[in-house]
């Protein structure tokens, strides 16, 4: 009988705290069940390798398609000569005016190009055979591509006449250089436009080595950053 009242109390106080805590069953995967859903994630992320791989690659790039800019500018940060050969065969087909080629700033004074900069710059402008290319020295402030984009937009005011930019740069960068050029010259009332330039490294084959995949999430990671926190 005296255990009776005891259950009966202790069920009496359990009803009352219940609002406050209760008591469930949990289930827990075992490590086999763990173990075949990886399994299955790889074999199928290998069986649709040919799908996802362009997929991811292809959504950091932006191509406008043939234009007729007033005002090519080189994207110069990384110093690579394909954008400069680039652009030598867009000027020679679209005709623009000018070719524009930021280059990095000397340390004693901001307005004027550093040295060894300036000479790299010009030796491939000589090796790509541009003709009528102005080299504009920017001053590398974080972040980087930004500043360097409202400097060209700088000299773009001082050009009337340049109502439409083609900003040639890696592929992997294009999506970033259009959303950033685009909301410095958009305001201006100059139309952007962006050419991807590519080298070993394309959409379709990033996957394949270690500096692709660093590449490739490094750019997303930026991307993201001017994205969420910057613009």
């Amino acid at each position: 009988m005296d255990k009776n009242k005891e259950s009966d109390r202790i069920a009496g106080t359990a009803s009352r705290f219940r609002w406050l805590a209760y008591r469930t069953t949990v289930y827990k995967t075992t490590w086999k069940l763990r173990l075949g859903l990886v399994g299955f994630l790889l074999i199928l992320a290998a069986a649709t390798r040919a799908w996802w791989v362009p997929a991811i690659g292809w959504g950091l790039v932006m191509d406008s398609g043939p234009c007729k800019p007033d005002l090519i500018v080189v994207d110069n940060l990384d110093r690579d000569y394909l954008v400069f050969e680039k652009a030598g065969q867009l000027k020679k087909i679209d005709g623009a005016r000018i070719v524009l080629v930021p280059v990095k700033a000397s340390g004693q004074d901001p307005d004027k190009s550093g040295l060894v900069p300036r000479e790299i710059a010009k030796v491939m402008i000589r090796a790509a055979r541009i003709e009528s290319t102005e080299l504009l020295p920017i001053r590398e402030i974080e972040p980087i591509t930004l500043h360097a984009a409202l400097q060209v937009g700088e000299f773009v005011k001082s050009k009337p006449a340049i109502r439409s930019v083609l900003v040639v740069t890696d592929g992997f960068r294009s999506s970033r250089t259009q959303l950033i050029y685009s909301h410095v010259l958009g305001k201006m009332g100059v139309a952007v436009f962006t050419c991807p330039v590519w080298g070993a490294q394309r959409p379709e084959n990033w996957a394949s080595t270690w500096h692709g995949r660093q590449t490739v999430f490094l750019q997303y990671l930026k991307l993201l950053y001017y994205k969420i926190l910057v613009l």
